[in-house]
Formats: structure tokens, sequence, C-alpha cells
């Protein structure tokens, strides 16, 4: 969360319009557009192809938007932003997805990559073989040109250091515009203002506050990118200072809408009129509204509250630091309220108020505007390689023209299929293009004339071994000149028995260019059928188009006039540079002393550290010998550690098991405080320290209180851990452990948050004892912070320590564990206590232990209680997310279960996990050999 962002002023708009509401006027504070401003004027129709996943076959941009006829292009993420560092800075894990879906790679190369070690790196190999992961760099070099305006967000796999090189202008790419957080654009066309507003990377709700590599506000790192919070607010900010009634608002995503509720409600906040996302590897692509695709408006409440109630578990957790670390810097602490509005407008239950953020009082309480839940239509598009969308806009009606290659059934009839009827994508193969391109059909393209300001290509005929691969094909579309609707056209294999000739100009005038450029482009000459993309060479793009360079809303708000601009490179415009990968880990901390800092990587990597560099202001940087090494040793942060802060101060004389103390223990106390280093009983006493005496076997703990007694206090912390030295017990560890806890969660510096997790890292958390002492504190302890923060740190441990744990002992936690989180009333508790015990049970069953799970869980879940059925339920559900074949044995029992669950008349949130649960439950489901359970799927489908 912290903040490169600027802090200038923001001029906010008050007027929120609801959807479906008669226009009354601009919104207060908006600022019309000027000329230049990433606003683009065109008369006439125009054509907009809505694509997804080029997955940096950027060439094959040009062969899609000749195909389509299209004049702009509005890609939705996972572009291919690679250059030649990239591959020095993704992590392995995604490299290997990277390649198994780049249309770049041959197939066999492909299976080699997949088909590695997973220990070992594919990266030598990638680079021996010359392999390319985009072809951005020859964009940037001039090689090829984009030949109309191409919009895109980024997505979920792409590097962050080349996208933030592109929003600074040390890299730039004609007819190449960015649609982010910051900068929205209006294309005027067809008779309607487009206003687009776009939001990249995936939604990941515990990364909605961390920026990972970025050194700006884009958030990503290892060649993955993802959405924070600061960008969501800053998206409303940017889109309620552009805000214009008279607008059409397209709001452009990599992830889809309607997987992720929060995606939804925003859409409904920015006014959105339409939504485009990228799908999952589809084959077809889908258009929907909200009231087509949920039976009712309390189903769709449903998945809203779902999504804020993940938000809120995450939020919850880190908001005492987040908010800390904002509240100096006026600019994100306003974004972030934004943000943080959306979510509190979502319903917390399926039944409760207005999903659209509509009156809950006066007059109109109970009235549900539901124009966003009827009018707003959602595109989710097939990948690029099968599959388009355009928007075909005219006489201000936008009308769609959705293209899909598809599945092959041909298998079902048991017939072979000829080589040459195979299915063909969208694009087509360039000279250069390996394997997996070569072997797909040419599309129809007999008259490509993708731009009306671009000089008609006149193309040959294809050769004559492709016309049986075409005659299948959509056919292309031609527009009347005197009407708006389309009229019948002809089939591609006509289309391919006639010369080639060039493509009538459509009716209206062509826009003006908007910068002259120094020399008119020659018109281009025939090109061969192999379809290879335009070299810069030989074709000079204009930009006629009018997609102008936004302005960064850092330096200048939307619709704010500026002076005219040349198309000549600034002369002082820097050089891209090659950028070494960091090496350093930076400490933000307080610490004077280098020794200090140094703690907080554990014991084993202090010596892999090379160097400490003292910063400014206490702060350090820890030099290691490579990138890598650096990512390995990333430590256990402060933060970490931390939970929501308790206001009350510790309270010592409730130590957990505390019993009686004898006469016989008294006598002891003295002892050990000489044992202990503590010289006199009334130091003891002032110091609030736990002595530990041992009666008959047992340890007891006996608090020393003084008149007026203290919380434990960070200089006692030495004579605690020496204690739990000499008297290493169970209770013993326990305490230390739930008072080091403490100290996290009241801790007053830095500092002081460093000391404790550095203690807890180096001395407590290498053992496996303290896996049981944190399990002891979250079923016992008093405090409902404590008992989060302790589930929290043993859900990190359980996989490192719970083998170690005696076979004896792991029954008696088991059942003490399985009761605490029935009867635990607080909700974020009872969910991380789940985790807890999803994350033992993993380990358990794997090895063949605990047996009796699933039984006691499904009794849980017809339990009479309603708590109970509500933590049998999501245990279950967290469950098949870790291990979805878990009750592939037993699938007709669970939806048995399941269709009595989903009807719960008590609890949303019993109805909520079910389904969720469905949903994992259905990735097992063998639709083919087990009839039975997928009927019983399908008869829960409608309580759903």
């Amino acid at each position: 969360m912290a903040a490169q962002a600027s802090n200038q002023p923001r001029a906010y708009s008050q007027a929120y319009l609801p959807n479906g509401a008669p226009p009354s006027g601009p919104a207060s504070g908006a600022t019309s557009l000027l000329p230049n401003q990433g606003r683009v004027v065109q008369a006439g129709s125009a054509r907009v192809l809505c694509i997804a996943d080029v997955r940096g076959h950027l060439r094959s941009l040009n062969e899609l938007a000749r195909s389509a006829k299209a004049d702009y292009i509005i890609h939705t993420g996972d572009f291919g932003f690679y250059d030649q560092f990239s591959l020095d800075r993704i992590a392995e894990k995604t490299l290997r997805h990277v390649t198994q879906y780049s249309p770049l790679l041959p197939p066999q190369l492909k299976d080699e990559f997949q088909k590695a070690p997973l220990q070992s790196s594919i990266k030598d190999r990638f680079r021996a073989e010359n392999c390319s992961l985009s072809d951005l760099p020859q964009f940037l070099n001039k090689t090829f040109a984009l030949e109309v305006p191409v919009y895109t967000v980024w997505g979920a796999c792409e590097d962050v250091g080349v996208l933030e090189k592109l929003r600074s202008g040390e890299y730039k790419i004609d007819n190449l515009h960015i649609v982010d957080e910051a900068h929205s654009r209006l294309l005027e066309i067809g008779g309607v203002k487009l206003r687009l507003l776009g939001l990249g990377g995936a939604v990941v709700m515990h990364k909605l506050f961390d920026n990972g590599e970025g050194k700006t506000t884009i958030a990503g790192g290892q060649g993955t990118m993802w959405t924070t919070l600061l960008q969501i607010g800053e998206l409303v900010d940017t889109a309620n200072r552009a805000f214009d009634p008279t607008e059409t608002r397209l709001f452009v995503t990599h992830a889809s809408p309607a997987r992720e509720g929060l995606l939804n409600q925003l859409s409904v906040t920015l006014k959105a009129d339409f939504s485009i996302s990228a799908g999952l590897h589809f084959r077809y692509g889908s258009s929907y509204n909200e009231f087509s695709v949920n039976p009712t408006l309390d189903h769709y409440r449903g998945k809203l509250a779902a999504s804020k109630a993940s938000f809120n578990d995450v939020w919850d957790t880190v908001k005492n630091e987040v908010r800390p670390a904002v509240a100096d810097n006026e600019s994100q602490n306003r974004l972030l309220n934004l943000a943080i509005d959306i979510v509190e407008k979502m319903p917390s239950v399926a039944n409760g108020s207005n999903p659209f953020g509509g009156p809950v009082t006066g007059a109109t309480a109970g009235q549900v505007d539901e124009s966003a839940f009827k009018n707003m239509w959602n595109f989710n598009l097939a990948d690029a390689a099968f599959g388009w969308l355009v928007l075909d806009i005219e006489g201000g009606r936008i009308g769609t023209e959705m293209r899909a290659q598809g599945f092959n059934f041909a298998h079902r009839g048991h017939k072979s299929v000829p080589a040459q009827r195979a299915q063909a994508p969208p694009t087509a193969p360039s000279p250069n293009t390996t394997a997996p391109m070569a072997e797909k059909a040419h599309m129809p393209s007999a008259n490509p004339v993708p731009n009306r300001n671009r000089t008609p290509v006149a193309r040959p005929a294809a050769p004559q071994q492709n016309s049986q691969s075409q005659q299948n094909n959509q056919p292309q579309q031609q527009r009347a000149q005197a009407s708006p609707t389309t009229a019948p056209v002809q089939s591609a294999s006509q289309q391919q028995m006639k010369p080639p000739s060039l493509a009538p100009p459509r009716a209206g005038p062509s826009p003006a260019p908007a910068a002259v450029p120094k020399e008119q482009g020659k018109p281009a000459t025939p090109k061969p059928a192999d379809n290879e993309a335009t070299p810069n060479t030989n074709t000079t793009q204009s930009s006629s188009n009018g997609a102008e360079k936004a302005i960064p809303s850092e330096v200048k708000p939307n619709g704010t006039a500026t002076s005219e601009k040349t198309t000549a490179p600034p002369a002082q415009s820097p050089k891209p540079q090659d950028v070494k990968p960091s090496q350093g880990i930076f400490i933000q901390t307080n610490i004077d002393d280098e020794q200090d800092a140094r703690l907080v990587f554990f014991e084993e990597d202090r010596a892999k550290i090379v160097r400490m560099e003292r910063k400014n202001m206490g702060s350090w940087v820890a030099q290691f010998s490579s990138p890598e090494e650096m990512q390995e040793l990333i430590p256990l942060c402060a933060t970490a550690v931390l939970g929501p802060g308790a206001t009350t101060p510790v309270d010592l004389s409730r130590a957990a098991n505390e019993v009686d103390i004898t006469a016989r223990a008294e006598g002891l106390v003295t002892a050990r405080a000489a044992e202990v280093g503590v010289a006199e009983e009334a130091e003891l006493e002032a110091a609030e320290v736990i002595v530990v005496a041992e009666d008959e076997g047992h340890a007891a703990i006996l608090t020393k209180r003084a008149t007026a007694p203290q919380p434990l206090r960070l200089p006692q912390l030495p004579q605690l851990q020496r204690l739990a030295a000499i008297l290493d017990t169970p209770t013993t560890r326990a305490f230390v452990l739930t008072q080091l806890l403490s100290l996290a969660l009241h801790a007053r510096t830095d500092t002081d948050h460093l000391k404790v997790t550095s203690t807890l890292n180096k001395q407590y958390y290498t053992s496996p004892a303290s896996l049981s002492a944190l399990l002891h504190i979250l079923v016992s302890h008093q405090s409902s912070q404590l008992r989060q923060l302790a589930a929290v740190e043993a859900r990190k441990l359980a996989t490192k320590h719970w083998a170690s744990i005696p076979a004896d002992q792991k029954p008696q936690i088991r059942n003490q564990l399985l009761q605490s989180t029935l009867n635990e009333e607080n909700t974020l508790v009872r969910h991380s206590s789940a985790r807890v015990i999803t994350a033992i049970a993993k380990i358990d069953l794997e090895d063949g232990e605990w047996a009796d799970l699933p039984g006691y869980l499904q009794q849980a879940a017809t339990s009479p209680t309603v708590r109970h059925r509500e933590v049998g339920v999501y245990i279950i559900y967290t469950l098949l997310e870790t291990m979805s074949d878990m009750f592939s044995d037993n699938l007709s029992a669970m939806f048995t279960l399941f269709g009595k669950t989903i009807q719960d008349p008590e609890s949303v949130e019993v109805r909520i996990n079910t389904m969720l649960a469905l949903s994992e439950l259905a990735m097992v489901v063998d639709t083919d050999e087990d009839v039975q359970s997928l009927k019983a799927f399908q008869n829960a489908i409608p309580h759903m």
C-alpha cells in the first residue's frame, strides 16, 4: 500500500446519477473534453473489434482487424507485455503457464516444457531455442506497426516493469493505448460517445493491499499482475471526473464481473452500460445481463454478499495496518475510502438492502432500482484464437456480431474428419509462425480494408489447398450505403472465386487526421497469401483514427484543456536502458543498529546477506548475491503476525490453565526468581513476570500482582524468554506465546514489531511445540483478537510441524479444535479456525488418518444448531477447495446433503457456502459415467 501516487487534489463529482434515471445535465464538477485529450471523433459508422488473450501474438491484431473490417480494437488482457528482459524477471511456475498457452511456440516444444521436472528450470532451454514471449519488442523497434488503434487493459500474466515503461513514455508504440484506472478514453463514433473505462489484472482478495514489485501504482511481480484496492478507488475517481450523462460507458476488465462480485458492484458504481471481459480459455463468447442468469434479485444479492464476506475476511485482518500507512497521504486515503464505500454498499445477506445503492430510508424505502439488473449488458469473450465480438456502431445504435470457432462434435458420429475441414481460428498464420498456427486454416479476407483512412490493400486469391477450409467459416459482412441494417452477404468461397479487388468505401466522410506526419506513406502493394504482418517499412501509419496519447491523471484530470501537441518525438526523450533486477530487500523501520536490523531474517538466512546498506530515517536495504536468492528469502515481516489491534492492556492475571497455588508452590517462587535472574520479589511484582512453579508433576502458574498492575512491556522480554528456557512445559510455552502475540498487537513502534516478530520466528516458530501452543491459545483464550492471530499463525505452521506432533496428542487436539470451532461466536475467528482444520485434515487424510472427519462434518452440517451447520458446511467447502477428490467415493451422499443445506431456512451463510461447495464438487463429477450424480447436481441448481 505504500504510495507513489500523486498528492495532487482531485475534483470529485458528488452528482451520482442513478441507473435508469432521466439525465438532468452534466454532473457537478464534470469538465467537457477538448480535442487531443484521449478523444477520438469519427463521422459515419464504425466497427469495434473486441478480443481477448492474444498472448504476445501481436501481429495477429492486424489480421483480425482486416478479417473483421474493424476500425478499432478493444482487448481485455493477457496482451503479452513482455520485452527482451522479461524472461529474467518471470517466475518459473508462471513461465510454464505462459508457454503452455503461447501461440508463438510449436506444440512439440510446449510438450517438452510441460514434461520437464518441476525442480528444473526451462529458461535456459527457452533461450537456446531462441523463443519469444511476445512480439512486443518488434513493435517497439518499429519492425511492425499496428494498423488500427488498439485499446487494452493488462491481464494476469504480464511484466509489470514493461507496463510501467509504457505508462511513463519510455516505451511507445503507435496506435497502442492502455486503458487503466488513471486513463479513460472517449470514442465519438457512429453517433455514440463511447467512454472506455478499464481495470487490468487478476482480482485476488488477499493481494488487494499488496503492490508487489510495482514502483508506481501498478501492482505485479514475477510475471503476474493483479488489481489493488487503490486502483479501484482511482478508477472510481477517474470515472466521476469524466462523467457525462450523454456518454455510453463501456467497462473493460480482465477478470469477469460475473465471477467477481466486487467487479460487478464496481460496474454498477461506474454506471457502465456494457462490460467486456476475458474468458477462461473459452471457445464461445457469451452475452448476458444479470436478469437473464439470476432467477431472483435475492440470488444476485447472495453473489454480492459472498464477495463482500470474502473481502471483509481480509480487510478485518489488515485494516489496522493499512489505515495508518495511508493516513499521511491525503490522495491515497481518499482513494481508499472510495473503494471501501463500494464494498460497504454491497448487501451482507441475500434478502438484504438494495444491491444497487438505491434509497433505503424515507418515502422510497424498500424500492429497488432494477435498471442495472436488467439494462447493463455483459460480454465474456472467447480467446482471440477462437472467436471475437464486433460492436457495429451506426446512427447511435450499437449492434453486435459474435463469432466463434467452437467445438468439433464430429467424434460423436464416429466419423473421421478430413484434415482440410479442420476448424480454423480467426487469425491467419504468418511465415515465421510455428507449428500450432501453421496447422490452422486461413480466414477469408478478400477485401481487407480495416480502416477507412488507410490505403486499401489488394490481396491475391488464396492457394487452392486452403479453399476447403474456408467454406464453412462465417461470411464477411458488408453494409448497405443507405441503411444501418446489415444486408445479406456472399460466402467466403464465393468471394474467393472473384479476382482480388479493393473494398468499396463506406458512406460518410472520413475523419480528419489528428496530426499530419512528416511524409505520407505510399499505397501498400498487394501482399501474398501468407498474411504476414505489415512491417513499418512498407506502410507509414498516420494517426488519422485520432487515437491520442493520454495524459496521466496524476498530472492533469480528464477534460483539462491543454495546448496542441505535435507528433514529433521530444528531443530529450530517454532511451530504454537495461534494468538490472533488484537484489535487495528494503526494511522500513526505525532500527539504528545494523545487527538489530539483521534480526528480521531467520538465523540461517543471515549468512546469505552480502551487505546491509543504511538508508534515511533508520531504514535498511539487505543486499543478496542474486535476485533469485533475494526472492526466496523474503522474511516473515512484522505485519504477518499482526492481527486487529486491541484497546485493552494485556491482563496477566488470567493465564491459561491457571490452577491454585499450594504452599509448596509459593515456596518455589523465590528460587525460580533467582534462576531467571530476578533478584528481588518486588522486581517480580513490578515487572509482572509470570513465575512457573512445579507441584505434583504439573505446572502451576503464579501471577505476582503489584498494587497498580501494568501490562508486560518489551524490556521484560529477555526475562520471560529465560524463564521459558528453564521451565519448558506446554503451559509455559502457551503463556509465553500469548504474551508475545499480545506484544505484537499492542506494539507502539515499528522497532517493537520487529523485535517481537524476530523473537517468534527465530526462537519459537522453528519448534513443533509452537504449533501445539498456538492451537491451545486458539481453543482456550478469552480474547477473540488473540484467537484470530493464533489461528493465522497456526495455519501457516501446520504444514511444517503437524507431522512432528506426538501421535498420542493428535486425537485430543483434533477434538478440541473441532469443538471450539463449532462453538466459536466470532465469525472471523470461526472461519480462520476452519482453515486450520482444513490444513491439518489435508495432511491427515493423505496419510490415512482422521478417517471419521467426513462423517463428523456431515453430522454438523445437519445439526439443529444454526452455528454448527454454518461451521460444518464451511469446513466441507474449504476441504473441497483444497482436496476436491476427497468425497469422490461418496458423491451421492454429498449431493443429498447439499440438496438440504442449499435450502437452509435460517442461515444465508449455509446456503452461500453450499453453493460454493457445489461448485467445487462439480469439478470431480464424471458426467459421462456418473449419471446419478449429474442428475443430483442438476436438481440442486434451481435452489441456487
